[in-house]
């Protein structure tokens, strides 16, 4: 299925980020981004977790996850590794950590 919109002239797209992470461990197990054509119609952090949880991967006990936002600012992607700080809740990069779910 292809999607296309596009934004207003004078507009950038607003890229939203978040990960949904196992509680216990702290890993990471998918990293979702949402791509709105302006800030105005940017998802509610709500709406962006719910979109999330949504396309983890099946096997995964959805009771034994949360989602994560990252601060303002912070730039995320695809090809980086991600864990969650137990401590603060913040989000580390982790180039050694285990980030997508592996089936045990």
């Amino acid at each position: 299925m292809e999607f296309h919109v596009e934004a207003r002239e004078g507009e950038e797209p607003h890229h939203q980020w978040c990960l949904v992470y196992e509680v216990e461990s702290s890993r990471v197990v998918h990293l979702h981004q949402h791509v709105a054509i302006s800030p105005d119609a940017a998802l509610a952090k709500e709406q962006l977790a719910e979109a999330a949880l949504a396309q983890v991967p099946s096997g995964v006990s959805r009771e034994r996850l949360a989602v994560a936002h990252p601060a303002p600012g912070v730039e995320l992607g695809p090809d980086m590794t991600y864990v969650i700080d137990p401590e603060s809740g913040r989000v580390a990069a982790r180039p050694d950590a285990k980030t997508f779910y592996e089936p045990r």
